[in-house]
């Protein structure tokens, strides 16, 4: 599976990609705040505010774009070339 991968590498790669997952699931519970009627990963990049945005960093520490989360990432990395390279 991890083919030429040393084991730290490897490792490191998968603890880097599950903090990824919990801080984009906790900044979604965040940005939803108990709503079951927003669903913010589905949301799009362009209604985001800078007042938005600008609360979130101040309140969290960082702020994610819908189209940023690990969720969207995930779901369209198997068509994405340059995923790797994406910022």
């Amino acid at each position: 599976m991890r083919g030429a991968v040393d084991g730290w590498d490897f490792k490191q790669y998968v603890l880097g990609t599950l903090f990824y997952r919990f801080i984009s699931e906790n900044f979604t519970s965040y940005m939803e705040a108990g709503d079951d009627s927003i669903y913010y990963a589905e949301l799009s990049d362009d209604i985001i505010t800078d007042d938005i945005k600008d609360d979130a960093i101040k309140t969290k520490g960082y702020f994610i774009y819908p189209s940023q989360l690990f969720a969207n990432v995930a779901a369209s990395a198997h068509t994405n070339e340059s995923l790797n390279t994406d910022p």
